[in-house]
């Protein structure tokens, strides 16, 4: 008896197991787990899009946006500029609050200047998504000395 119980037991833990992965693997939707009506329910479908905008919008520079231009968020960009810091954006409604470093963000503070490192009312943020990441069989950001960076 004791031997059936021992496999019942055991059966029950990789059930558990099982459930509790499959539960937590079921991928976040693209409004993650925003409430309809709120910025975030808008805004979450395009940080969380499989598929980047098919153009680049030249127009759309780091002095640009440091200077507090706006731009559609159908259009693409590639930005060139210095990074300041770079961490995890922790956790976001978009990523249905996941705090695991594999399913957040990775966020990089980018200035137009090296004078501006320290200056945070300089950083112009750009993220790395999970699904970016997937999408461009990019490594999962790593974690160092409290810090965060994305190896690639």
């Amino acid at each position: 008896m004791t031997r059936g119980r021992g496999k019942l037991k055991t059966g029950i833990v990789i059930l558990s197991l099982f459930l509790t992965t499959a539960i937590y693997a079921v991928p976040c939707g693209t409004h993650g787990s925003a409430k309809s009506g709120t910025r975030e329910y808008v805004l979450n479908p395009f940080k969380n899009r499989s598929q980047a905008p098919p153009t680049v919008n030249p127009s759309i520079t780091l002095q640009a946006l440091a200077q507090g231009a706006r731009f559609e968020n159908t259009q693409a960009a590639s930005i060139t500029g210095y990074v300041a810091l770079v961490k995890s954006g922790g956790a976001e409604t978009c990523n249905c609050g996941a705090k695991d470093v594999a399913h957040t963000d990775t966020h990089i503070a980018l200035v137009t200047d090296l004078a501006n490192t320290n200056n945070k009312s300089k950083h112009i943020v750009v993220e790395v998504t999970p699904r970016s990441r997937r999408r461009y069989h990019l490594p999962p950001q790593r974690r160092s000395r409290n810090k965060y960076y994305t190896s690639a």
